[in-house]
């Protein structure tokens, strides 16, 4: 299972504030050797299986009543991004902006296809930094059907704070357009 990798770019970046110590490229690598080591059945999926770098990035979703994803389990990295812990949630109770309809209709395709994705998206809400957000999503089969979703996250902050005007302007002059959130499903 090869994922057509999101390529790096693509989103307007000034002043870099990224505190992690990986690069675009090396993110967008890392989503690819993740899809390409995790098998697609649930009963193969051992965390210890993945270096622990990776660990803090990763993440565990149950697929439940109507193919909706609850939080299982995600790593002290994703936390520090999404800012809070959001372990027994659905994916619909906290995303939130302009766009999180359309992840979770990606989240959603991953389960009802059974194949990985890959995606990158601005989020830029007012008051907090603007962050390009990374990640793979790959199906866990068990019985026949996708049961669970594992994948990476990483949050690369790309600019300092914005003010409500601000961010609202520059998002309906660079973010609005449905391209701008680049999505690749694989098989």
């Amino acid at each position: 299972m090869k994922p057509a990798v999101v390529a790096p770019g693509g989103f307007e970046r000034t002043g870099v504030t990224s505190e992690i110590s990986m690069n675009e490229a090396d993110i967008d690598r890392q989503l690819a050797s993740f899809v390409d080591q995790t098998g697609t059945h649930l009963a193969g999926f051992d965390v210890l299986n993945y270096a622990p770098p990776i660990w803090p990035h990763l993440y565990l979703l149950d697929v439940v009543a109507n193919d909706r994803l609850m939080v299982r389990v995600i790593g002290q990295g994703i936390r520090d991004v999404v800012g809070r812990a959001c372990v027994g949630l659905y994916l619909d109770e906290f995303m939130h902006g302009p766009r999180s309809q359309d992840v979770i209709k990606t989240y959603a395709a991953c389960v009802r296809d059974g194949r990985a994705v890959c995606m990158s998206q601005c989020v830029m809400l007012p008051e907090r930094p603007v962050v390009t957000i990374k990640a793979c999503a790959v199906p866990l089969f068990q019985g026949g059907h996708v049961a669970k979703v594992t994948g990476v996250m990483h949050g690369i902050a790309t600019r300092a704070l914005y003010s409500l005007d601000e961010a609202r302007s520059s998002f309906e002059a660079h973010w609005m357009p449905s391209t701008r959130m680049e999505t690749s499903v694989t098989g």
